[in-house]
């Protein structure tokens, strides 16, 4: 029986990528492992499917999913009784063909270098592409103006919250809604209809409903290196060999710290430092592969994984079907922080790069930077020494161009606490505050080459920026800070309760995860 729809809403604009943007189609490019999806008429797109899932998902983290409107999760020994969601999304289509390739790699952390069989690369769509949105809401009673989370679900598109794709916490898929419209359709009666069918819809403003403040900590930190800092790109130039990674932006193009790179290295940072003060020895299974993975699952390093993050499956795969734990407990598997890529201020037009990277001698490269912002980047040559001879060990010269004298934008970073159980909240953002001290304390290099002299960074400052705490960690609504990560600026009061639930975590670290 076809049901009964009295009206619709329809919800149009355009998604403006604020940050680079993965969704995953069949592979269609034998050098990229993660292809982009691809629609029938070869368009880079983001399926319905995938707009669908991320929007739902903010709904129901912000407690607003309604399931008579968006139907029934159906889980494992459900019947199939339901009905189709009243939501529908239309694929939307991504402007242009441009799309970058990203490079990823698991560090060992016995060893600090590339784990074996942990490399892998994706395409990208750059930061600003642009996606049609479109949206439509089905009515199921005349004279129904929507639904007041649909309003609310708009604003938080407009303000940037909601992310798509994959790696949403490695500084991918967030996105604007720009330059929206809202109408209302009627299909009740005959004059509704034909107005309907030309496109005649009625303007309609959706008001936002006041939400429960969803517990974060956003966090700024203000940077600059003290010397040269990249991250390598994954194509070799003809008079360089190494070149640092560039994005686009706009018409632009400018270097880039990833975001996926930035969470390596604080993680790398607090795994450290949970091994120390819990008296952890690392294991060192032989296959690197397999040392890699017992690295990065080990149960002891819970503290971690709910801030940054682990396989979902590894988890949940390990309850029995008949287990009586509440699902709606925050489990592991998508991290708690989120990290956004970060740019260099200076940006350069994607021919001049196209030029530097095919210069066919350093003298040409020169002149070619010279010409550019990069003015003050550099070809430095480095060579392998022979242990044996203490001469340049044959065949192994090769040069990286450094950028030095850049200025970058701040690092963001977001810690959404609703991803940890309550218990644990207070002693992962002490163990995340402990973690930036190091950064702000020099001990934390960031980008390729940090063992060889690059990398360094000097935090100037560390800004934050609560919301929705309550209690002892209420302090942090207001905005702090702190000069140089400095913790002892923290609200004495703040600072005590941190301390103290970071202690008693320590004395019982699997406490959290048995309740």
């Amino acid at each position: 029986m076809v049901r009964k729809i009295a009206g619709r809403i329809q919800v149009k604009g355009t998604l403006v990528a604020q940050s680079p943007i993965h969704v995953g189609g069949i592979a269609s490019d034998p050098d990229v492992d993660m292809s982009l999806a691809i629609d029938g008429q070869g368009r880079f797109y983001i399926p319905g499917t995938s707009l669908a899932g991320a929007l739902r998902n903010w709904l129901k983290e912000n407690e607003l999913e309604d399931e008579t409107i968006w139907g029934p999760r159906l889980t494992k020994g459900d019947d199939d009784r339901g009905h189709a969601s009243f939501i529908i999304l239309d694929d939307g289509v991504v402007s242009g063909r441009v799309f970058e390739v990203r490079d990823g790699v698991g560090i060992d952390r016995v060893f600090g270098s590339a784990a074996d069989g942990i490399k892998y690369n994706r395409a990208v769509l750059p930061k600003e592409s642009k996606i049609d949105f479109g949206m439509m809401l089905d009515l199921q009673k005349a004279g129904q103006d929507g639904e007041n989370w649909l309003g609310t679900l708009i604003q938080a598109l407009e303000k940037g919250e909601v992310r798509l794709g994959a790696s949403k916490t490695r500084g991918l898929g967030r996105v604007k809604l720009e330059n929206a419209s809202v109408s209302r359709y009627g299909l009740n009666n005959r004059e509704a209809m034909l107005r309907t069918l030309r496109g005649q819809g009625q303007a309609l403003t959706l008001q936002p409903q006041q939400i429960r403040a969803t517990s974060r900590l956003s966090v700024e930190i203000l940077w600059q290196p003290l010397g040269s800092l990249m991250v390598k790109a994954e194509a070799d130039g003809i008079a360089v060999d190494m070149l640092p990674l560039v994005s686009t932006v706009g018409d632009q193009v400018a270097l880039v710290l990833p975001g996926s790179s930035i969470k390596g290295a604080l993680r790398s940072q607090a795994e450290r430092i949970l091994c120390t003060v819990l008296s952890l020895p690392v294991k060192d299974e032989d296959k690197s592969k397999q040392r890699f993975q017992q690295q990065l699952e080990d149960p002891r390093l819970r503290m971690t994984q709910l801030i940054f993050g682990i396989a979902a499956k590894d988890y949940i795969g390990n309850r029995s079907e008949n287990s009586s734990e509440n699902l709606s407990t925050p489990q592991l598997g998508l991290g708690a922080l989120a990290i956004d890529d970060c740019y260099c201020e200076k940006k350069i037009q994607p021919d001049q790069w196209q030029a530097i990277a095919a210069a066919k001698d350093s003298k040409e490269l020169m002149e070619l930077l010279k010409a550019t912002p990069l003015k003050d980047t550099q070809q430095a040559f480095h060579v392998a020494v022979d242990r044996w001879t203490s001469g340049a060990a044959e065949g192994f010269l090769y040069s990286n161009l450094e950028p030095f004298g850049l200025k970058w934008d701040a690092i963001s970073l977001t810690l959404n606490l609703n991803r940890i159980p309550l218990n644990e909240q207070a002693p992962a953002i002490a163990l995340l505050l402990i973690t930036l001290r190091d950064l702000a304390a020099g001990r934390i290099p960031l980008g390729y080459g940090v063992n060889r002299g690059m990398g360094a960074i000097q935090v100037t400052q560390v800004n934050l920026q609560g919301k929705g705490f309550e209690g002892g960690l209420a302090a942090l609504n207001s905005e702090i800070s702190l000069f140089q990560g400095n913790l002892m600026e923290l609200d004495g009061k703040l600072l005590t309760e941190l301390n103290n639930a970071w202690a008693n975590w320590l004395q019982n670290p699997s406490e959290g995860e048995a309740q």
